[in-house]
C-alpha cells in the first residue's frame, strides 16, 4: 500500500465523510490533515487517522503544487481540481 503524502487525493472510509474525496494539506506519522473546499474548508481542515483513509491518486495539477508550497488560498481551487480528478465527487 502507498504512503500518502501532501497533495494527494484520498477517500475517507469511515466517519460523517465516508465516501467523500479530499486532498491532504499535511501528513504526518499517524494522521492528515485534509480539505475538500466544500464540507472542510481551509479555515477549518479535519484532521483523520491514517487508517481511515485511502489513497486514490496524485494528481499533476496547479492545486497540488499550491498546496506543496502552501500557496493555496482559495476553496473554489480545491473543489474545480477535486470536481477534475474525480468528477463524480460533487
Amino acid at each position: 500500500m502507498r504512503e500518502v503524502r501532501t497533495g494527494d487525493v484520498v477517500r475517507s472510509l469511515r466517519g460523517r465523510d465516508k465516501g467523500l474525496y479530499f486532498f491532504v494539506l499535511a501528513a504526518q506519522k499517524s494522521t492528515v490533515t485534509i480539505t475538500d473546499g466544500k464540507y472542510r474548508k481551509l479555515a477549518s481542515p479535519k484532521t483523520k487517522n491514517k487508517r481511515h483513509i485511502i489513497y486514490v491518486s496524485t494528481p499533476d495539477c496547479r492545486v497540488r503544487n499550491e498546496i506543496l508550497s502552501g500557496e493555496i488560498r482559495e476553496d473554489a481551487h480545491i473543489r474545480k481540481a477535486l470536481s477534475a480528478v474525480m468528477p463524480d465527487c460533487f
